[in-house]
């Protein structure tokens, strides 16, 4: 679910290719957290390395929300808003003859 926000961030043609680095690399980063608490704990204690923690979490956050575009609202694929359609899109006889037109071209008339 978290792939969701940021993937529109990557160009369609190396998508996936960036979404497998962001995902290992968040693996790495739990790793790397997960192997380091029990050191961390008892060189600090518990109460300083939950506050660390807390403050990792909120440069995390505050890094996303100064540092990534907001995506809502836009189509997955080609990245445009959603329910506008493309301007190259070429009008169908059944359209022109019963005169209905869906809000996205990759939706099928109903």
């Amino acid at each position: 679910m978290c792939a969701l926000h940021y993937l529109p961030q990557f160009p369609v043609e190396v998508r996936s290719t960036l979404n497998g680095a962001s995902a290992a690399l968040g693996k790495l980063g739990a790793f790397i957290g997960a192997s380091a608490f029990p050191t961390f704990v008892d060189l600090y204690g518990y109460p300083t390395v939950f506050f660390m923690c807390s403050g990792t979490a909120l440069l995390g956050m505050l890094t996303t929300v100064l540092f990534v575009d907001d995506t809502r609202g836009q189509h997955l694929l080609i990245g445009e808003p959603l329910g506008v359609a493309r301007t190259s899109r070429r009008q169908t006889s059944s359209e022109s003859d019963t005169g209905s037109k869906h809000s996205h071209p990759d939706m099928p008339c109903s």
